[in-house]
């Protein structure tokens, strides 16, 4: 069953539009990434599907910077509608200087309503940020909110993509000014009563904070386009939240698909059709992804795999340690047919496939560093190896996880030594030190670009009829008890 689509997320809008009193479409960002389209057509079909409904207002999320600070530009340049973010600081990036503002003041029924925009502080960690770097959230959310206050602003809106655990905080640090966060960035559902589709809901809908008599209320609709976030508020003269009621509208094949929408669809259709459908190869075996943050993950072991096989051939060495985060790989891969828009999604990012040198000491801190649980994701990031197989022990302390590190030497294993030297490989976005990777960054050695993963990895399977299972066990974690 086909499940919420921008065409059918349209209606929904269009209908509470049409339904509500002073209705607010607010969008809290990720736009860009996913699938096939966006890493063929990137920020363009974006716009256009976008400036056909545009919302009231949006902020920006980590994946705007997939494609680097100059496509964002052209991003903002071509969309119809306020854009908001409130910390991010641009004097090294100065060609984003008046694209977006802080925040913007709409008005309904004569009330003064502010619009500030905020995203996650470490997206310069997790994103291509270049120059362009983040400011605390609370903090800027304050000094916007009081800058509002003063010209008469007394309902306060953050449009949030730091995270729904940030969004916790922010509505406990922000000194009672902030009245609704529509967050984003975590994929969180939050609602109310019984969820209609499969997904589980983490909390209530709307999360109440309440500070000094004040009250904030939070919500957050998933990711993906299957929910759209439907909260009914009534404020007093004061501007205080009295009361509320709503739920996200699950967007199924009830919905009636956006026919506007659909035209503009229909023509960038051809264009990604004509590349995505291609046949590579074939498996018999579905290729998971559920598994890439927390333990072994064969579809990530076959991108290492591909990455590895390439610096092989380039270098005509055989010992070459490849490895890829959890969170590099976006999508599975299904048993059947396997297309090149297949294996785009799976990797998205359009990174290319690096090399360089790294001493043994320098590989096991990367390994830790994968082995620290993010709080903000609510994951581990573990990198999934080809060439060396390790242990994860979370029962130890952070620092101290990773054990029985060995590494491929012709057929056989040999334990890792602190100081020798060995041949790596990597994506860029972690050879780039992103994600907190920053000692490979810092200590990497003789280091060499290559191919786009997407093909390098088209390269490797296609050599095959039908892709091989992969059985060995390179990474191993030892779980804390339930």
């Amino acid at each position: 069953q086909c499940i919420g689509g921008y065409a059918r997320m349209v209606t929904v809008v269009n209908d509470l539009r049409k339904k509500r009193q002073n209705p607010l479409f607010l969008n809290a960002g990720d736009n860009f990434q996913g699938t096939t389209w966006y890493t063929l057509l990137h920020y363009n079909m974006t716009a256009s599907l976008m400036n056909l409904n545009p919302p009231d207002a949006l902020t920006i999320g980590n994946h705007e910077f997939d494609g680097s600070p100059n496509e964002l530009r052209l991003f903002l340049n071509a969309i119809r509608a306020p854009v908001v973010v409130a910390n991010m600081d641009i004097k090294n990036e100065p060609s984003l200087k008046g694209k977006f503002k802080n925040s913007v003041v709409l008005q309904k029924q004569g009330r003064k309503i502010g619009i500030i925009g905020v995203i996650y502080d470490k997206t310069n960690l997790i994103a291509n940020t270049g120059n362009v770097r983040f400011t605390n959230s609370s903090k800027a959310i304050v000094t916007e909110a009081k800058r509002l206050k003063a010209q008469g602003v007394d309902i306060i809106i953050v449009l949030s993509h730091c995270g729904f655990n940030v969004d916790l905080e922010m509505a406990r640090q922000t000194e009672g000014m902030v009245d609704v966060i529509v967050g984003a960035h975590t994929h969180t559902l939050l609602y109310k009563g019984t969820v209609p589709g499969p997904d589980k809901a983490e909390d209530t809908y709307p999360v109440v904070v309440e500070i000094n008599g004040h009250k904030t209320l939070i919500v957050q609709a998933l990711a993906y386009g299957k929910y759209v976030g439907d909260l009914i508020v009534k404020f007093d003269a004061k501007g205080e939240a009295v009361s509320w009621s709503g739920n996200p509208i699950y967007v199924d094949q009830s919905w009636q698909r956006n026919a506007t929408i659909d035209k503009e669809l229909a023509y960038w259709r051809k264009k990604v059709e004509t590349i995505s459908n291609k046949l590579v190869t074939r498996s018999k075996i579905d290729w998971p992804r559920r598994e890439c943050r927390m333990d072994q993950c064969e579809i990530a072991l076959l991108v290492a795999d591909s990455m590895v096989e390439y610096w092989k051939n380039r270098t005509k060495s055989n010992d070459i340690i490849g490895f890829i985060h959890g969170g590099g790989i976006r999508t599975e891969l299904d048993a059947g047919d396997i297309t090149f828009g297949d294996l785009i999604q799976v990797i998205p990012y359009s990174s290319t496939v690096d090399y360089f040198e790294l001493k043994g000491k320098d590989l096991v801190a990367a390994l830790e560093h994968a082995a620290v649980f993010d709080e903000d994701e609510g994951k581990y990031n573990f990198l999934q190896p080809s060439g060396l197989k390790y242990t994860v022990d979370l029962r130890k302390p952070q620092g101290q996880r990773v054990t029985q590190v060995q590494i491929k030497s012709g057929r056989e294993f040999k334990a890792l030594k602190s100081d020798q030297v060995y041949k790596v490989t990597t994506i860029s976005y972690l050879a780039g030190g992103h994600d907190g990777f920053a000692v490979l960054r810092d200590k990497r050695m003789n280091h060499r670009v290559g191919q786009l993963d997407i093909d390098v990895l088209v390269d490797y399977v296609k050599k095959f009829k039908e892709l091989p299972q992969i059985s060995d066990k390179r990474l191993s974690v030892k779980k804390l008890k339930a």
